[in-house]
């Protein structure tokens, strides 16, 4: 409702990851180990690079659904107990094994939004 104000959090720093970029680095890997390549084992962390928190997306969200914004606010409470204020992962085991797979979050919203709208 677009009449009352929303708070959405703007301290918590998230790297939203494109799925697509995910399903990359997924094909990478598996690459990578068929080719018999060392450093293949073990747990790997992968996420974009782009720091934003969730009143950050909500504005580029907004933006591009071409919908007022001017009721959503930057909360400055906080987060949750527990809950780190950044959640970047360390992704040097990819790195080093040569994956760049990161990608705009406004380019690719507006990429998942368009494909939304033909579809509807």
């Amino acid at each position: 409702d677009a009449s009352k104000e929303t708070k959405v959090d703007d301290v918590a720093v998230r790297y939203p990851t494109y799925t697509k970029n995910v399903a990359k680095i997924v094909d990478f890997l598996l690459g990578k180990m068929v080719d018999g390549a060392d450093g293949c084992a073990g747990v790997f962390h992968y996420t974009d690079l782009q720091p934003l928190t969730k009143y950050e997306m909500a504005l580029i969200m907004g933006e591009r659904l071409h919908v007022p914004t001017d009721h959503i606010v930057a909360s400055k409470a906080p987060p949750a107990p527990n809950r780190p204020k950044n959640t970047v992962l360390a992704c040097k085991k990819l790195k080093d094994l040569g994956a760049e797979f990161n990608s705009d979050f406004r380019s690719e919203i507006a990429h998942v939004i368009n494909k939304l709208e033909q579809s509807a």
